[in-house]
């Protein structure tokens, strides 16, 4: 379905609340078992608490819910982002390993790529999220590449 890339709000991730903030209300008002993978959703980075002007704390009520849906039992963690997490894991802690599937990644996305977005990737978790949006095509070179340009340019 390409060309509901369009859609805002929470109502792209089917629910009325978006962001970090509807990560923590949408549990509370529909239930655990409901929604209860939402609060999964976030890196917790903290930028959502820093950006909120009355500073509400979300990351912690964030973590609050995912105890509280780990204990309930209600969110599953499915076989392949388990493996998957277990792949990154293992290539994360090695940095040419990491290196190489990184840059083999980008050059295959730049193989699927159209006019700056994927619109269907191959496998999952990247299909569910392009059956509904486009992704983002990588572009620029890595994270680390990219700093030491900026830090050159300074």
């Amino acid at each position: 379905m390409p060309g509901l890339s369009k859609k805002i709000g929470g109502q792209a991730y089917g629910w009325i609340y978006p962001g970090p903030i509807g990560a923590v209300i949408s549990p509370q008002l529909q239930s655990l078992k409901q929604s209860g993978d939402l609060p999964f959703a976030s890196s917790l980075c903290g930028a959502c608490r820093d950006a909120c002007p009355v500073a509400i704390n979300l990351p912690d009520m964030l973590l609050t819910l995912r105890a509280k849906a780990k204990e309930s039992e209600t969110v599953q963690q499915k076989p392949g982002e388990r493996m998957a997490m277990r792949g990154y894991a293992f290539a994360a802690r090695r940095p040419k390993l990491f290196s190489f599937a990184r840059q083999a990644g980008s050059g295959l996305a730049g193989m699927i790529a159209r006019d700056g977005k994927i619109s269907s990737a191959p496998l999952p978790p990247l299909s569910d999220w392009t059956r509904y949006r486009d992704l983002q095509a990588p572009h620029g070179g890595s994270f680390r590449d990219r700093w030491k340009k900026r830090i050159e340019n300074e």
